[in-house]
């Protein structure tokens, strides 16, 4: 492992610290790296993988610009720490260690196993530790596994252990938020029904599923909305904004289908408010109905904030992909992060549209050829037609963000294109596009139409 710091004369200094090392070879003119040194030490004199790996977390996270550079004012704390604080820390990274020691384990022959103190090992985790532990355990696999990934797929272990090792972690994160104000209730019974799903998994259960429904509850504790919410009254109509949630396809479409009267209607007829307060959105295009209430609304804060009629449409959109996850229409569809705005227009009216990506012409000449669809003026003549729905969004690596004047009103008159987004079509005129961006609907994007041909290469189109 590679240290840089600061020598007295301000120069950075490189030094190379190894397993099987002894501590008092690897001195440096850095007295608070020295005093890591001390400290993690466990006594013996010799490195250890643990002891690096327990100095690998501290500093990595008090290094700023994330390389490694361990400078005196990113030290500033660590040498204060006394043994019970670097017991602490040092106990952190060993659960982690340990975990995936366990779930990596095997026999004397060389053959996979399971660690025999993993049931141990997990229930050392607990509200303290567990975030430190599932990034220490992902750092460890270099990236590619997670520790609920490593658990679920554990063939030593049978369904029943697996179920409840990930159900302790996720009590541990449950319990970090469960009084911070944040609704909880939705996403525990969402993670219990997704367990029990794999039940009969025979092959290798569906982490991705757990650890999705895992972020969904640390973007909802880490979202601060923008702008005070008003109370849902069933009706869109106010301004709003995306939220941390990757849902831009499902919000520039509502935005879209919300700019004709026709699509008003359908989006103000699915949403029923309660004299109780809660909120019943009926998805028009799969017959599905969902009931939310007031506090579970507004705890949704990783969604939009804004005008609370549009977070009950994300919620019931998000809940019916968990409901229906088998269903032909959304597939192995997670959550609302990610997805086409066709999909939307098919879940919130009943209508699909269409998607223009490539010249027409066989499925074979379009992949062989990959010319991207021509926007034609016929096509930016329908941008003006009362209950024609367009959505647009560009992908492609070569692909810039683009800077475009806005018509905002509040002096910001400056708005960025950026590539894998989706933006709503307003109106248009004879030399610009107007978009409005889910990021803030309180303004349009002001784009001539050379710009907008360029840039944007799918177009989503829906006639009601």
């Amino acid at each position: 492992m590679e240290f840089r710091y600061l020598n007295p004369k301000n120069k950075i200094v490189k030094r190379d610290v190894e397993v099987g090392m002894k501590w008092k070879d690897v001195k440096t003119s850095n007295k608070l790296l020295n005093s890591i040194f001390t400290n993690v030490d466990n006594g013996d004199g010799v490195v250890s993988e643990t002891e690096l790996d327990s100095i690998k977390r501290i500093l990595k996270e008090r290094d700023k610009n994330k390389n490694n550079l361990s400078e005196n004012s990113e030290l500033e704390g660590v040498e204060k720490l006394d043994k019970k604080d670097w017991n602490y820390v040092k106990a952190k990274v060993q659960v982690a260690n340990n975990l995936y020691h366990d779930i990596y384990a095997k026999t004397r022959l060389g053959l996979p196993t399971t660690g025999k103190n993993i049931d141990k090992h997990i229930k050392a985790i607990n509200k303290d530790n567990v975030w430190s532990v599932l990034k220490i355990y992902q750092d460890k696999t270099n990236g590619e596994e997670s520790l609920f990934s490593g658990i679920m797929g554990e063939i030593g272990l049978s369904y029943s252990e697996r179920a409840s090792y990930c159900k302790h972690i996720m009590k541990a994160l449950v319990d970090i938020y469960k009084d911070s104000g944040v609704y909880i209730d939705d996403i525990v019974n969402e993670f219990n029904k997704e367990i029990q799903y794999q039940k009969g998994t025979w092959s290798r259960a569906n982490a991705e599923r757990l650890d999705a429904i895992a972020d969904k509850l640390m973007r909802r504790y880490n979202s601060i909305d923008q702008e005070q919410n008003n109370l849902p009254n069933g009706r869109i109509d106010k301004n709003f904004k995306q939220g941390t949630t990757g849902d831009c396809w499902l919000l520039s479409a509502i935005k879209a289908i919300s700019k004709t009267p026709k699509g008003l209607k359908i989006l103000n007829d699915s949403i029923k408010v309660t004299p109780n307060g809660n909120v019943i959105v009926t998805l028009k295009g799969v017959k599905k109905s969902y009931t939310f209430t007031r506090k579970e609304i507004m705890g949704n804060t990783q969604l939009s904030s804004g005008d609370l009629d549009v977070r009950a449409i994300e919620m019931a959109v998000d809940r019916y992909f968990a409901d229906e996850r088998k269903s032909k229409n959304v597939g192995e569809r997670i959550d609302i992060n990610g997805n086409s705005e066709d999909i939307a227009f098919q879940i919130l009216t009943g209508k699909g549209g269409w998607d223009h990506f490539y010249e027409r012409g066989s499925d074979f000449d379009e992949w062989l050829n990959g010319e991207r669809y021509e926007i034609r003026p016929e096509h930016i003549a329908k941008f003006n037609n009362k209950n024609h729905i367009v959505c647009v969004s560009a992908f492609g690596q070569s692909k810039k963000d683009i800077r475009v004047s806005t018509t905002a009103s509040n002096g910001n008159k400056e708005g960025r294109l950026v590539k894998n987004h989706a933006y709503a079509i307003s109106r248009a005129d004879k030399n610009y596009i107007y978009l409005i961006n889910p990021w803030d609907t309180s303004t349009e994007l002001k784009v001539d139409i050379k710009t907008f041909k360029s840039f944007f290469n799918n177009i989503r189109e829906l006639d009601l």
